[in-house]
């Protein structure tokens, strides 16, 4: 059963700030790709440069909440031993091939997601992106690594489908194993006891 304290307001708000920020970031980097009308591309860039700012500055609020705000969640992140033990149940349960092991707030693949996969997503697209941006100086090495500009934009592109691939999981799994907290993380309604 959902309830106001698993997901706070501020942290509702910085959940919404981080998808509102990535879907203008796929719209806006899809169309950079691959312009599909004219005379968008500079207003376009525009927007994909101040989200990706937008987004970078919410990370490190998220980040800072998480050790130092009012609910000091980072310990729903950390693994535990019942967690190492819960993988295989955890991803069985997900292939339709066992039950559902009993876990807390968060499983042990959606802390993996959480505090690592997504955090190193994270990092590869802003560094890629900012490589994009300033080839030269700071991220030319970054810029060398991939082996020019047209390899760094499709990794960066790449990037995109795996913070699309996640949207989607994320959708999917909210909605079929969590459908009380959906009410709670939009309108911060949740069930009363």
């Amino acid at each position: 059963m959902a309830r106001l304290e698993d997901h706070p307001l501020p942290q509702r708000v910085m959940h919404w700030i981080n998808l509102l920020c990535m879907l203008g970031l796929i719209i806006s980097g899809w169309y950079i790709h691959s312009p599909f009308a004219p005379g968008w591309m500079g207003a376009l860039r525009w927007l994909h440069f101040s989200l990706a700012y937008i987004w970078i500055l919410n990370a490190i609020f998220r980040i800072y909440f998480a050790f130092a705000g009012s609910d000091k969640d980072w310990r729903e992140f950390a693994y535990t031993g019942e967690d190492f033990k819960n993988i295989i149940p955890q991803i069985k349960y997900y292939l339709f091939l066992g039950p559902h092991p009993h876990t807390g707030k968060y499983n042990p693949l959606q802390k993996v997601a959480y505090s690592w996969l997504l955090i190193v997503l994270f990092i590869f697209q802003a560094t890629t992106g900012f490589a994009l941006l300033w080839p030269t100086g700071a991220f030319a090495g970054v810029v060398h690594f991939f082996g020019g500009l047209y390899y760094l934009r499709l990794w960066h592109y790449f990037g995109m489908f795996a913070f699309i691939i996640f949207i989607i999981g994320h959708v999917y799994l909210s909605v079929t194993e969590a459908w009380d907290q959906v009410p709670l993380m939009f309108f911060g309604i949740a069930k009363k006891d």
